[in-house]
């Protein structure tokens, strides 16, 4: 089972992923701030990363570079949330993050990045089209 680590500070944001990735058939971790967030990634090894950018303790800059920096951990899809269209800006001119997607998004947005930037959906088929 594909597992999405879920790294959000606001407790309603993070349940409502949690719900739709678990009822879409993915295994899903959860963490309330930065520095936790890498901590599970370092331990979990998930195949995905949902960070929302304003966290306690780590900021999602700060753990984005952790990750990136960390051998272990930088080849994990890091995927940032924002409401912050000039953060998410600046995270694509840094190459910081693999994808963002801007707050309030659609689940089923949240789902085909997911699926795209994993390959393939929960169950394993593959997400994409065929290669020639």
């Amino acid at each position: 089972m594909l597992r999405v680590l879920i790294v959000e500070d606001e407790k309603p944001i993070r349940e409502l992923l949690n719900d739709f990735l678990s009822d879409e058939g993915y295994d899903t971790l959860l963490a309330e701030n930065g520095q936790r967030g890498v901590d599970i990634a370092r331990a979990e090894q998930p195949d995905l990363i949902l960070m929302d950018l304003m966290l306690p303790l780590l900021d999602g800059f700060a753990a984005m570079r952790a990750l990136k920096e960390d051998p272990q951990t930088r080849g994990i899809p890091v995927v940032v949330m924002s409401a912050n269209s000039v953060l998410l800006m600046h995270l694509s001119d840094q190459l910081l993050a693999d994808e963002t997607l801007r707050k309030p998004f659609d689940l089923d947005q949240v789902l085909q990045v997911i699926e795209s930037r994993i390959g393939i959906n929960a169950s394993g088929d593959y997400a994409g089209a065929l290669p020639n």
